[in-house]
């Protein structure tokens, strides 16, 4: 992108900040992951001001967030990789590329991992420029600006993969399609109502890990807390783009009990996801910690 000035309706390119935005190279939904090169860069201006790229591990600052799309989908990005207005990136002026980064709409408090593999936005002292897809998700694609937090989270792999971004988004109640099981009757849960193909993340980590720690405020002292009850189906983990990756997570999965593949969304979308149980309750508590630890993709928040 090399500008990052949109609000919006995704306005076009700005030249009046001395950058020139890249050429088109792809277009549609078959947007190619990866195919750019790690990059901090060295110190550059933009519109009279100075930017010093660098690693900073322990970036944590809130300001205004804005986002991009049509514009410069299919254009290439600062580090070579091509702009996919529907995938969870985003533009920053400093941090590395591609890197990843929480950003926390603080407005809403839904909180999405992004890829960083852009420069950008430049307009009003913005901090972060986010795919229409991300604003999208954190609620103000609508606004054109929102309030964010950014934390740094670590490099981002050269190859593409937007696994750890999808996998954070599909873990988040809030996501659309997402069901927290916390909120669901004991007897869906029971039963295993929940989860049927074609639905978002049934089954939220976060849920079971605030039910055991109502357990263990109950249970007796020195007594490990359980969930108890009839046997519980688990959350789909996923979604994952093709039946090999899900097949992948399954394997490392099916020990925890049994373990399927499970496609859902369209023929133009396909998504795959791998879906654990039923299980006992106290076996879906030590589940639960296990997918979280395996299947969370990145480093977890702080």
């Amino acid at each position: 992108m090399g500008l990052g000035a949109c609000s919006l309706g995704s306005p076009a390119p700005d030249t009046n900040l001395g950058v020139a935005a890249s050429p088109r190279v792809a277009a549609g939904r078959a947007i190619p992951k990866g195919g750019g090169i790690y990059k901090v860069g060295t110190p550059y201006r933009v519109g009279g001001s100075w930017y010093v790229p660098r690693e900073d591990t322990s970036y944590d600052r809130s300001g205004i967030a804005s986002w991009y799309g049509n514009a410069f989908h299919g254009r290439r990005t600062a580090n070579g990789e091509i702009y996919d207005m529907h995938a969870l990136t985003a533009g920053h002026p400093t941090l590395p590329m591609p890197s990843y980064a929480y950003v926390t709409n603080l407005d809403n408090g839904r909180t999405i991992l992004v890829r960083i593999n852009d420069r950008g936005p430049y307009v009003n002292d913005r901090l972060i420029d986010l795919s229409w897809r991300s604003a999208t998700e954190l609620g103000f694609s609508r606004h054109g600006l929102a309030r964010v937090r950014v934390r740094y989270a670590g490099r981002a792999p050269l190859d593409g993969s937007d696994m750890a971004e999808r996998r954070h988004l599909a873990a988040q109640s809030w996501h659309r399609g997402g069901i927290d099981v916390a909120r669901l009757p004991s007897s869906d849960i029971e039963t295993g109502a929940i989860g049927a193909p074609g639905w978002a993340p049934a089954w939220s980590v976060a849920s079971y890990r605030r039910q055991l720690k109502d357990a263990a405020r109950a249970a007796p002292s020195g007594q490990r807390a359980t969930l108890g009850g009839p046997q519980r189906t688990l959350r789909d983990v996923g979604p994952f783009a093709t039946r090999a990756e899900a097949e992948r997570m399954r394997h490392e999965l099916e020990d925890l009990g049994p373990a399927a593949v499970e496609e859902a969304g369209t023929r133009a979308e396909p998504a795959f996801w791998v879906r654990i149980g039923p299980l006992s309750g106290s076996a879906a508590a030590a589940a639960a910690e296990r997918i979280a630890e395996t299947a969370s993709g990145g480093p977890a928040p702080q």
